[in-house]
């Protein structure tokens, strides 16, 4: 698992102890599975098992939850965002080949989920326009969820997750990580001893 995204980042060093967004500074807790069984239809339930896990041994601010996966990873991301998605925060959905359909995206809008969804366009696994469409679809649903973020970067092969995991990526001023701080939702829950 330390051979791609926050968790290589993490393991090189190059991961950033804290972040600071509007004047506040917050470090991650990061959290990195591999699903065992990538054709798994249970991913969504997998992920939430995980978080509440997560939730009651460490000091989670469940205001603060965020999702980023990579490829199924992503997938994994968009089909937790509209089954849980009242749950977290923001999410963040790499090279995902992700598709939606009037339920998908009718609970995106409901939990209002935001999302970012990257790829590049040179990808030979997924092809990127699965990524537009996607972002098209989510902006043009009504009633509106938060308006979802695209970056189609101009590389070839599959992995984007390097250049968006990487901190000094920046689109609109803000890498992932601040701007998953800047989105923020539910209550604070009780810190676990």
């Amino acid at each position: 698992v330390t051979s791609v995204g926050i968790a290589k980042n993490i393991k090189n060093k190059t991961f950033p102890a804290s972040f600071t967004v509007g004047g506040k500074s917050y470090s991650f807790i990061v959290i990195s599975p591999i699903m065992a069984d990538a054709s798994s239809p249970h991913w969504a339930e997998d992920v939430n098992a995980l978080i509440a896990h997560c939730k009651s041994k460490y000091r989670v601010d469940a205001n603060r939850i965020y999702l980023v996966g990579l490829s199924l990873g992503g997938q994994a991301i968009w089909y937790y965002s509209i089954k849980y998605g009242s749950q977290m925060a923001a999410g963040v959905m790499v090279a995902p080949n992700a598709y939606s359909n009037a339920s998908s995206l009718k609970a995106i809008s409901d939990f209002q989920v935001p999302l970012w969804v990257t790829h590049n366009k040179g990808d030979g696994n997924y092809s990127y326009t699965a990524a537009v469409n996607l972002v098209n679809a989510i902006n043009a649903y009504v009633p509106a969820p938060p308006k979802a973020l695209l970056t189609v970067f101009d590389n070839s092969g599959h992995d984007a997750w390097s250049k968006t995991y990487d901190p000094a990526f920046k689109q609109n001023g803000m890498n992932i990580y601040e701007w998953m701080l800047s989105n923020a939702r539910g209550t604070v829950q009780a810190t676990p001893a």
